[in-house]
């Protein structure tokens, strides 16, 4: 019987295994390069988020900054104090205070300036990725190491390599705005290292900085923000494509050393890669906002650099009127303005404006100053003719108002006055010297000045009477020459005082238009007459000294108080003794009387002295009634007035006019000073006429 059974040979398994290897190995090779294409698009877009993500966590801290600094090429550490930038002097570098900073680090390893960085930490550590955007916040004393941190964290970098661009530019709406440049590489692997050349992502974007950009001013462009850009770099393609000033270590000094407790950002002071390469950074500086506590300090320089005037104000101030108008009148000091001789040349200068960042400040005033400010007082220089001839006038007195003696060269070699002579006449004047272009010496209280004399002793006389560039009708005479003139002074009075009983006290030099008042005040006379032994031994005895003035024959022919100047060149004054009453004196010859219009009152200051026996320890004044300017008597009790003795003041009101607790010694003075103001019944009248007889005024003892 014959058996049929169906199935597969050996040989037919093995053709249907080679085919299905072969359809397998199509299939694969089909399949890898789409596996390989899916992988390049996920990495690029990958790349493309991490792009976009820096983008715009950049845009989030820069856009609404109110003042920006930009340092491109910087090697090392800016020095920072209390939130300013600063030179090699340790002065301000820019007057803007800025708060945070964000610093592009291109050629460190990535994380290799963070506390605990391990390079073989992870993927990008140990492909040796190099970039990151670097971020901390200023502090008293700089940048605040130790919470520095990777712009949106290091993860979010992957194992690309990373170069920024930062820089201020100008938009077509003439906008100022700064440019961040991001290009990311992808690693491919050489066998021993990783190379970053493929770039997966290049994107430049604009950021304009809103607060920045908007205007105080329309027409000048002025922004109380500032936006600076200082680099190291050209473009040879394109110079105008870098906004910026040349980068200056003087003007923007390094930190030298670190306060950090993080020592890998050891990097970023030295300027070194870890293998010791020079490397540099791009620092931007911001100002997130603006404390309202801090101050703005306002610099006012002259144009060669002096400094005029200085002033703190609160931060968003507005610079007052007055404050403006003093600063123009400061500037227009006669050391500025005015006739100059520059070189060789004699200049006509006048004051222009103030500079406030290239703006008249002026155009700008009423803007709120948010920043320091330097404002620079600019001039306009006319050149003039130089003067032909010069009329030079010397003192006697030396630059600190000291007497020059004969012995010591008599006159100051620096003059007091010189007047400019110009032949032909011009704009700048002409060739006589007036009566308006002579000055005189007011001399001291010794030296009177007389007249003005040359050289061989003949008086300056001014002998023409006409027109002159200074006006009609002034005497003047024409000038030919240099002249120079010489201060003359009178010799001062000589006053010598002589006891009752012949005996010469001392000497007193006053000029001869002093009065009685002005030689009580001298001091030769307090010290040698008025506190003398003698003086002091006679109103001991209870003795009052009459001075008398005496002829030449030692006859007397008045009082010493009822001298009004003393136009001789020397007196005799003897002492002539009389008793002292038993009372309280007003020394009427002394009495001062002055109006204060400030707070409308009548001072009258004079020395009280007690002749009596007794300490007095209460009295009262009494004057004649006022009357008002129709001739009417007023009312005394309308008088509200106050007595300050020895710097103790006491008011006394209407209807009383006793002083208590004040007491004077036997023999002694005390200097009173009364103040009388327009009262009318407690209340102030303007109508009142409130000044008194100053010889009205007596005084009675009380107890």
């Amino acid at each position: 019987m014959k058996t049929n059974k169906k199935g597969f040979t050996l040989i037919e398994l093995i053709i249907v295994s080679t085919i299905m290897v072969m359809i397998m190995g199509a299939i694969l090779n089909f399949i890898q390069p789409m596996n390989n294409f899916y992988q390049r698009t996920l990495y690029n877009s990958d790349a493309n988020d991490v792009g976009n993500i820096l983008q715009d966590t950049f845009e989030s801290q820069i856009r609404y900054a109110t003042n920006i600094c930009v340092l491109e090429g910087y090697e090392g550490v800016p020095a920072v104090v209390d939130g300013y930038l600063r030179d090699s002097t340790g002065g301000k570098a820019i007057n803007a205070k800025y708060t945070d900073v964000i610093v592009i680090d291109n050629d460190s390893l990535r994380g290799s300036v963070m506390a605990g960085y391990d390079e073989n930490g992870n993927v990008a550590h140990r492909k040796r990725a190099r970039g990151q955007l670097l971020y901390a916040p200023l502090n008293k004393d700089g940048i605040d190491m130790d919470k520095l941190e990777i712009v949106g964290g290091e993860p979010l970098y992957s194992d690309m390599k990373c170069e920024f661009e930062g820089y201020i530019n100008v938009d077509d709406s003439k906008n100022n705005c700064l440019t961040l440049s991001s290009k990311l590489y992808k690693p491919e692997g050489n066998g021993t290292s990783y190379d970053f050349k493929k770039l997966i992502f290049n994107q430049k974007r604009d950021f304009e900085l809103v607060n920045i950009n908007l205007r105080s001013d329309v027409i000048t462009k002025y922004s109380k923000y500032s936006a600076e850009y200082y680099t190291t770099r050209v473009d040879t393609n394109d110079p105008t494509k870098y906004l910026a000033q040349t980068l200056d270590y003087a003007k923007f000094a390094r930190e030298s050393t670190s306060t950090s407790s993080n020592p890998n950002v050891s990097y970023l002071y030295n300027g070194n890669d870890e293998n010791g390469n020079a490397i540099s950074f791009t620092y931007i500086f911001y100002t997130k906002s603006v404390p309202d506590t801090d101050n703005v300090t306002i610099t006012v320089k002259h144009e060669d650099g002096a400094t005029i005037a200085e002033e703190s104000l609160p931060s968003g101030s507005i610079v007052p009127d007055a404050k403006l108008t003093a600063w123009k009148n400061e500037a227009n000091n006669t050391n500025y303005v005015g006739l100059h001789q520059i070189g060789s040349e004699w200049y006509r200068i006048t004051f222009k404006y103030f500079d406030a960042n290239g703006v008249d400040f002026e155009t700008i005033k009423d803007a709120a100053i948010t920043n320091d400010l330097e404002l620079i007082a600019r001039y306009d220089k006319q050149i003039v003719p130089s003067p032909s001839f010069h009329v030079t006038f010397y003192d006697r007195f030396d630059d600190s108002n000291a007497w020059i003696d004969d012995a010591n060269g008599k006159y100051n070699s620096n003059p007091y006055w010189s007047v400019p002579i110009y032949t032909p006449v011009c704009s700048e004047g002409d060739d006589v010297l007036d009566e308006i272009e002579v000055k005189y010496p007011g001399g001291d209280g010794v030296h009177e000045f007389d007249h003005w004399e040359d050289g061989s002793g003949n008086v300056l006389a001014l002998n023409e009477l006409g027109t002159t560039s200074h006006g009609n009708n002034l005497y003047y005479r024409t000038i030919y020459g240099d002249e120079e003139y010489f201060a003359v002074y009178k010799d001062p009075a000589e006053l010598t005082f002589i006891q009752d009983d012949g005996v010469e006290m001392g000497k007193v030099t006053i000029k001869h238009s002093s009065s009685y008042a002005d030689l009580t005040s001298n001091s030769d006379y307090i010290t040698n007459i008025a506190n003398n032994s003698y003086v002091n031994a006679k109103q001991a005895a209870k003795k009052k000294i009459v001075w008398e003035v005496l002829d030449s024959s030692d006859n007397p022919v008045c009082n010493l108080d009822s001298m009004t100047e003393f136009p001789d060149n020397t007196y005799r004054i003897k002492a002539k003794l009389e008793d002292k009453p038993e009372e309280l004196v007003i020394d009427y010859a002394q009495m001062i009387s002055s109006v204060t219009t400030a707070t409308d009152n009548v001072r009258y200051k004079f020395k009280l002295t007690n002749y009596t026996s007794d300490v007095v320890s209460d009295f009262k004044f009494s004057f004649d009634t006022p009357v008002n300017a129709d001739g009417a008597s007023e009312i005394i009790n309308g008088y509200k007035y106050t007595l300050v003795v020895s710097g103790k003041t006491i008011t006394v009101e209407p209807n009383t006019s006793a002083w208590e607790a004040i007491t004077i010694d036997p023999n002694s003075s005390i200097e009173i000073t009364i103040d009388v103001y327009k009262y009318n019944d407690g209340k102030w009248d303007p109508s009142y006429d409130y000044s008194i007889d100053p010889a009205s005024i007596t005084v009675d003892k009380i107890s």
